[in-house]
Parts: structure tokens; C-alpha cells; sequence
């Protein structure tokens, strides 16, 4: 389901532009990978951008080709999206797409203020809510 949805932006982006190829913005997390970096204040997001080849592709193939094409920006998730725009003399797409899983939160609207042993429990690193499915959020940004 995670590749398949920014599949599906790109199919919509590449029939509004008209392209078999389109190009979208990925959002990424750039939290380091190391001890105590969950507790560490920022913002650890990425825009960076994701061209997806959709000639000959079906849903299958198409989902396929989005998990590739994020994994082959795991590298570059830290590089400065304003950094990316100066280089280019301009913003490198006009659809973001970002992945959305609150599953903390909805532990948390769960239990509720009266029970805060169970909201610490929700919220620490690593808590996941078996089955859930996250919904999707697609950006548009003008020109």
C-alpha cells in the first residue's frame, strides 16, 4: 500500500501533465540512525524529488517501480530541499507527496488524559498498532 499510493499521485500527476514520466516531490524522514536520535528535537523532513516511469506499467509494476524509486532516494533524504532549488534556478516539482502514519496519536486520542501510564506506553519509540493502514496526503504547490 505504501508504494502503491504515491504510484497512484504520479498516475494522476502524469494524465493532468500529460507524461508517461512525472515527477513529484517524495517527502522523507532524515532522522539519524543512531541512539537518542528519537528524542532529538527538529524537523528531519526531505522533499526530494521522484521521477516515475510509468510507460507499459500496471498498478503492480508501477507500485514496484515507486518502492525503487524511494529507495533509490534514501541516500540523498538529508540533502537541503533549498539547497536543490538554488541548484536548479528553480523549485523541481509542483506535487508532493507525503506518507502519512499517526498511529502515537490515535493511541494517545485513544486512552485519553485520564490515563497517563497508558498514554506514555502509546507514545514511546517503537509502539505500532498491528493492521492499521495510514492515509495518504498530497501536497500541491503553485508554480
Amino acid at each position: 500500500m505504501k508504494s502503491l499510493l504515491p504510484a497512484a499521485n504520479c498516475v494522476a500527476v502524469g494524465a493532468v501533465w500529460e507524461t508517461e514520466t512525472p515527477v513529484v516531490g517524495l517527502l522523507l524522514n532524515g532522522r539519524p540512525e543512531r541512539t537518542g536520535a528519537d528524542v532529538t528535537l527538529g524537523l528531519f523532513l526531505s522533499q526530494q524529488p521522484m521521477r516515475l516511469d510509468l510507460r507499459g506499467a500496471n498498478w503492480r509494476t508501477a507500485a514496484r517501480r515507486a518502492l525503487d524509486a524511494e529507495n533509490a532516494l534514501l541516500p540523498h533524504r538529508r540533502f537541503p530541499h533549498s539547497e536543490l532549488r538554488r541548484l536548479l534556478g528553480r523549485n523541481p516539482f509542483e506535487v508532493t507527496f507525503n506518507y502519512v502514519h499517526f498511529h502515537p496519536r490515535d493511541e494517545l486520542l485513544a486512552v485519553g488524559p485520564a490515563r497517563p501510564a497508558a498514554a506514555r506506553r502509546a507514545a514511546r519509540p517503537g509502539h505500532r498498532r498491528g493492521g492499521r493502514r495510514a492515509p495518504a496526503l498530497v501536497v500541491t504547490r503553485p508554480g
